[in-house]
């Protein structure tokens, strides 16, 4: 019988009491735990733990490959997103470290989906989870043909962020233009400082430095009780779930001091289906066999990932995805579909114009000529 303690290395940035509450659990467990934080931080309080490190800000991602190095851990738990962010960047910069890191967090081809809102979100419509209407926001000329569309309240998110920071709610083009230029500004050296300093977060300087680039989106403002899950998964399957609704929270989009455990179908089945798709990318790899695009995101989907739901897919041409040629007739009217259906939702719709009759007329003749 193995007696061997699993060990867990509890890494926590923000000061928020959760961590502390899971290293107790650990312990419980029979689990070695050790944790790296902010001097100060609640998790120094927790009995039990084999060790604590300090999460310096001068060089937070250099604390964290030390603390990793030292104790070569079973699993890291990051306890919020900064964390996650560091993992993949150590992921990318120390090879040793890779099969650490991704027996903890996952495929490696799926991190620049969980870190981009916009490639989480459409990752989610692909598998037919409900999302809000979204947006990617390049410039003000995005933003003025999303309201152009009649879009009123919207909400604007920055990548890199949580708990409420990065997110601005807006009811008009100029609120969202003034939204967009703030959180698209990279933060001063100053304001970094003083987050390091007085909010005692490690990770300003290192954030600052590593995400000068953001991306923004832009999204459907939805009426309602704000409410999130959290859960747990390895190959595939949902180990833990948790959903709460937001009952107070640090004024409308501030983080949640206030919760009420619910049990929602829709949250659990989203749950499901997202980590069932950690698991294909997993197994095929994300870029393999693509043969479907997702009308609602445009992203291309692979065999085994779109078989589910093919019918709500459209066809990725053959010679659009490989050397082969000529191309069919079947082929070519499958490209027609697929170009002509982004065209007019991207390019004519938003302006409200038809498909040009000229486009058909050229359609049917290459059609005609290739049958």
């Amino acid at each position: 019988m193995n007696n061997r303690r699993p060990s867990v290395l509890l890494v926590a940035a923000k000061w928020w009491p959760l961590s502390a509450r899971l290293a107790i659990a650990l312990v419980r467990h029979r689990c070695r735990v050790r944790v790296l934080c902010p001097a100060g931080h609640m998790l120094t309080h927790v009995s039990g733990l084999d060790r604590v490190d300090r999460y310096g800000g001068l060089d937070s991602l250099a604390c964290l490959r030390r603390s990793l190095r030292e104790f070569n851990p079973d699993i890291v738990v990051p306890c919020d997103d900064g964390v996650v962010a560091q993992l993949h960047a150590l992921h990318a910069q120390q090879p040793s470290m890779r099969e650490t890191i991704e027996r903890s967090l996952g495929a490696p081809q799926n991190y620049s989906i969980v870190s981009s809102r916009y490639k989480l979100l459409s990752t989610a419509m692909d598998l037919g989870i409900c999302v809000p209407k979204t947006g990617v926001v390049t410039g003000s000329e995005d933003l003025a043909g999303w309201h152009a569309n009649g879009a009123s309240a919207s909400v604007l998110k920055v990548d890199g962020e949580s708990g409420g920071n990065g997110v601005r709610i807006t009811r008009s083009l100029r609120d969202s233009v003034a939204a967009w230029r703030q959180l698209g500004a990279r933060r001063s050296i100053g304001a970094a400082c003083k987050r390091m300093a007085i909010d005692r977060y490690p990770l300003a300087l290192w954030m600052r430095k590593s995400q000068s680039d953001r991306e923004i989106i832009i999204q459907a403002f939805v009426r309602g009780r704000p409410a999130n899950s959290m859960f747990a998964c390895r190959q595939g399957k949902v180990l833990s779930m948790v959903s709460v609704a937001v009952v107070v929270s640090d004024g409308p989009i501030g983080a949640a001091t206030i919760i009420r455990r619910i049990s929602n179908e829709s949250m659990s089945r989203a749950a499901e289906l997202l980590a069932a798709r950690d698991r294909q990318a997993s197994a095929t790899g994300a870029k393999d066999d693509l043969i479907y695009v997702s009308p609602r995101s445009g992203r291309a989907v692979s065999r085994a990932g779109g078989e589910a739901y093919r019918d709500k897919l459209m066809r990725l041409p053959e010679f659009l995805r490989t050397d082969s040629e000529p191309a069919s007739a079947a082929d070519l009217a499958d490209a027609f579909a697929l170009t002509g259906f982004f065209l007019d939702r991207y390019a004519f719709a938003p302006r409200g114009l038809p498909l040009p009759d000229a486009r058909a007329r050229f359609v049917a003749a290459v059609l005609v000529q290739a049958g």
